[in-house]
């Protein structure tokens, strides 16, 4: 029997949102200098670090090609001029916005790296939304926890002998603890903090959502025997989740460091996975992997381990 400690234990976050925020972009609000921009919307809406969709929305009738055209051809990974775009953001302490093409840039924030801007051609309405960026692994954590429920529908009938009972609808919710940080890292890991659940939690316009990852076994992880196959120990397992943030505390103690309470809920499709290492994946003709029709991960072989 293979035993583990905690530390084959890690939470990725991803950010993500469902809710889209309409504005509008005046030249007055570009400083190409500067390589800095804002438009009207409430603090916090957006958090450094976030990945965001930026859209330049098109008048009913209007004519011609509609082009966000404030952001240099540079921004686009074709080096041309588009409608809309993804970009990573900073955002400074008065709302100024800088777009970079990576996440590690947007937390440095440095004007030399962000994508550079042109005065527009005219004041235009523009819709802004957060999209899916890649997951990071959470620094600091001492400990979490995630439990999933299943009810039981009581469906007992007048006459019967025994009670009757039916599985019902399944849902999570958890802990996590971690150090309290609200700085990227100097030596350049790219690991988020415990701090953005504090501007999480808050942010009314776009919600408190989240995607998790919360792995009972890390891909290096080894049980403490080591009494397992050499694939076993390389293969990840973990919840795969949508959660909401419902509650974050931070506790002071002048004896002991500072500590952050996160508590969540999930919200929709709770997945069980496994991942096998990519060099054990089973590739189609066009490289892709073959992922597997119970959702539980992909497809490996083990004769390569």
């Amino acid at each position: 029997m293979a035993v583990y400690l905690g530390t084959a234990g890690i939470v990725y976050l991803g950010r993500v949102g469902d809710r889209s925020f309409e504005s509008r972009l005046d030249a007055a609000d570009v400083n190409p200098t500067e390589k800095r921009f804002s438009f009207d919307f409430p603090v916090g809406t957006f958090v450094t670090g976030d990945k965001i969709v930026i859209e330049r929305v098109v008048p009913p009738g209007a004519t011609g090609v509609q082009l966000l055209d404030f952001v240099q051809p540079a921004g686009w990974g074709d080096n041309q001029q588009h409608r809309d775009g993804a970009w990573y953001v900073n955002v400074d302490a008065v709302g100024g916005i800088r777009l970079y093409h990576t996440w590690s840039e947007a937390l440095s924030g440095a004007a030399r790296t962000a994508i550079g801007l042109k005065p527009p051609s005219g004041s235009y309405p523009i819709k802004a939304a957060l999209a899916e960026s890649t997951q990071q692994c959470l620094g600091q954590i001492v400990e979490y926890s995630f439990s999933t429920a299943r009810e039981a529908i009581d469906t007992t009938a007048l006459g019967d002998a025994f009670k009757q009972q039916v599985s019902g609808l399944v849902s999570g919710q958890g802990e996590v603890q971690c150090l309290w940080d609200w700085r990227p890292p100097d030596c350049g890991d790219e690991t988020e903090n415990a701090h953005y659940f504090h501007q999480l939690v808050l942010r009314q316009q776009l919600g408190s959502k989240f995607r998790g990852n919360f792995f009972l076994k890390r891909s290096d992880a080894a049980p403490v025997d080591q009494n397992m196959q050499s694939l076993a120990k390389k293969t990840a397992l973990f919840y795969d989740v949508d959660c909401i943030v419902t509650d974050v505390a931070i506790a002071f103690n002048t004896s002991s460091p500072v500590m952050s309470t996160i508590r969540f809920v999930t919200t929709g499709n709770i997945s069980l996975r496994f991942e096998v290492p990519v060099a054990s994946h089973i590739l189609q003709e066009n490289n892709d992997r073959i992922y597997l029709e119970d959702k539980t991960g992909y497809l490996g072989q083990e004769n390569e381990f």
